[in-house]
């Protein structure tokens, strides 16, 4: 009855770039998406269940949906949530776990408010230590199960809200800890697995948050790059708006990039905005990437092959990509240095005007020295994480 052990699996199989829909043959989202089965456990059920489903984008939208209104129509009439449908007082534990499946179905307006009061409710229910309690027990799980939800939201750990007494939910789920044992579930006690296991989890997802990396429990709708190297970076860039998706669920990482469509994502990177026009024949004003590319003309970004064409459906190879990336970051506080004339000769088959820009990159991490094909044409899941590389050199992400 306890259908919270396949989420669980199904969660753990999927960070760790495993596909839980084959396993030896067997499929073991197929119980998750069974309704009737995990609402048998209730909520805990549904609100693990659809965690469990969006970290990997498994299942249809239908089933998705038949959880978020199931946690939505358990919300109590004060706010949060608690596992009983007979307790008329919302839970810490429970109101942060519903508030972490929540978060990734945030756009909808219902869950928008729910959430919200959801968020309100866990600060009023905070102890003057910062920590949390269930049934008046400070434990390490309840603590830490805010810290997760904090995270997956997006709040900051130092909010105003969450800080009591001058300490954190972070601060407060530390003090649990016992020096190279683990955590404890009751301050005093001996470590305790489980509370060590979800104190680290939900460690992870607020240090994953700090660093500027995607949620440890992100909605991943890209079932191509699950296990796929640059994984991380897509899923910045492509929450970020900077680099989108080819359909629904479906990243395409091995596809090439056009000319035009990496000035589109350096731009957006930027944050730049086209203020002139460009002269280029073969860019039309009624193009979808003209004010891209516009943009990075005007700042330089891009030159064109020609002074009358920027052949915007070619492919974009490395040595172009390093000569655009170093521009852009030009744009930035990053400082340029002057290359010594050992340092290109480590590249071959190198063009003159790009060794300058593959060193800068290569220097900077920016760009992988052990992946370099000057010539060759770079595919999306490299882009992503060149662009990320730049960004986070930048401090701009």
């Amino acid at each position: 009855r306890k259908y919270t052990e396949y989420s669980r699996v199904v969660i753990a199989l999927t960070l760790l770039g495993k596909n839980p829909q084959d396993v030896a043959g067997y499929d073991l989202t197929a119980p998750i998406c069974d309704f009737e089965k995990t609402i048998a456990q209730g909520l805990n059920g549904a609100i693990w269940a659809l965690i469990a489903l969006d970290c990997g984008n498994y299942g249809k939208s239908e089933i998705k949906e038949r959880y978020i209104s199931y946690i939505l129509d358990r919300e109590l009439e004060s706010g949060g949530w608690t596992l009983s449908k007979n307790e008329k007082d919302a839970d810490p534990d429970v109101t942060a776990m519903a508030l972490t499946a929540l978060s990734n179905h945030i756009e909808d307006e219902k869950v928008k408010n729910a959430v919200g009061r959801g968020v309100e409710r866990l600060s009023a229910m905070q102890d003057s230590d910062g920590g949390f309690s269930t049934y008046s027990i400070a434990t390490a799980e309840s603590t830490a199960q805010v810290v997760l939800a904090l995270s997956a939201l997006g709040i900051d750990e130092n909010d105003a809200r969450f800080v009591k007494g001058g300490k954190s939910p972070t601060d407060n789920l530390l003090s649990y800890y016992n020096e190279g044992k683990g955590f404890s579930h009751i301050k005093g006690e001996e470590p305790n697995l489980m509370a060590t296991e979800q104190a680290l989890y939900a460690l992870s997802s607020q240090k994953r948050v700090r660093d500027g990396k995607p949620k440890l429990l992100n909605k991943n709708k890209f079932r191509d790059i699950i296990g796929n190297e640059n994984e991380e970076a897509i899923l910045l860039m492509t929450q970020k708006g900077i680099i989108n998706g080819m359909e629904y669920n479906v990243f395409a990482p091995e596809m090439c990039v056009t000319r035009a469509q990496f000035a589109t994502m350096v731009v957006k990177g930027l944050g730049l905005e086209n203020s002139g026009e460009i002269t280029f024949t073969d860019v039309k004003s009624d193009d979808w990437f003209y004010p891209y590319v516009a943009a990075a003309y005007e700042n330089g970004i891009i030159f064109g092959i020609s002074d009358k064409e920027f052949n915007p459906s070619g492919n974009i190879t490395c040595e172009e990509a390093a000569a655009m990336l170093k521009r852009a970051a030009m744009l930035t506080e990053i400082e340029d240095k002057k290359m010594q004339e050992s340092d290109a000769a480590i590249f071959t088959d190198v063009s003159d005007w790009a060794a300058d820009s593959l060193v800068f990159c290569v220097d900077l991490n920016i760009i992988d020295k052990e992946n370099i094909d000057a010539k060759s044409v770079l595919k999306r899941a490299e882009i992503a994480q060149m662009i990320c590389n730049l960004l986070k050199k930048a401090e701009l992400i």
